[in-house]
């Protein structure tokens, strides 16, 4: 028998990734202590969200997005750039004039971050409540980022830190922002954010 091989559409491999987050979601699912705390999904690396169709999960779909707005926030400020076309697709009105108001800020004051390469930047995300328009995630972050003067180039600040983050996205135009980031703690090095 011969076969041969094609590549894959994009449409098929994202709609495969929907059926395993989903498999995998429904298989943490279901603890026989209902008082249970749920547990965290990792995230690292580099994602970007889907745009075919409804999500069957739309908790992935925000969490996808969430892990996206750090990177698009990383580059609105590598230089500081608040009219990155990139920021309106992940913040809704009011985070968005919060975030283009830090990025200005940030070129005021002649600093720039970058993301290190590799990066020790990771996610765990709890979801503490959900609803088709609107996900709210507990975000434990570990953060390496660097901060560097625009003008000589010099190290501010490569620490490596722990932020814990209460986010709330919501469905916008069929896209999921960011309508609200808290952060709620901040530790040396990295820790679990108890």
């Amino acid at each position: 028998m011969h076969t041969t091989s094609r590549p894959l559409s994009q449409t098929t491999v994202l709609l495969v990734a929907s059926a395993l987050t989903v498999l995998l979601a429904a298989s943490s699912c279901g603890s026989a202590d209902p008082t249970a705390e749920p547990t965290p999904t990792e995230v690292t690396g580099t994602t970007t969200p889907g745009t075919f169709g409804d999500p069957p999960n739309p908790s992935s779909a925000a969490e996808v997005a969430y892990a996206q707005f750090w990177h698009v926030w990383t580059r609105a400020n590598d230089p500081p750039n608040p009219e990155l076309p990139d920021l309106a697709g992940i913040a809704t009105a009011g985070q968005l004039e919060l975030l283009r108001t830090s990025i200005r800020a940030n070129a005021d004051k002649g600093v720039r971050f970058e993301e290190p390469n590799p990066t020790r930047r990771s996610h765990k995300f709890t979801i503490v409540d959900a609803s088709p328009d609107q996900v709210v995630i507990r975000d434990c972050t570990v953060d390496d980022g660097v901060s560097r003067d625009i003008e000589t180039g010099a190290l501010i600040d490569d620490s490596l830190a722990t932020y814990l983050f209460k986010a709330t996205l919501v469905l916008e135009g069929g896209s999921w922002k960011l309508a609200d980031n808290e952060r709620l703690g901040k530790w040396p090095g990295i820790t679990n954010c108890d």
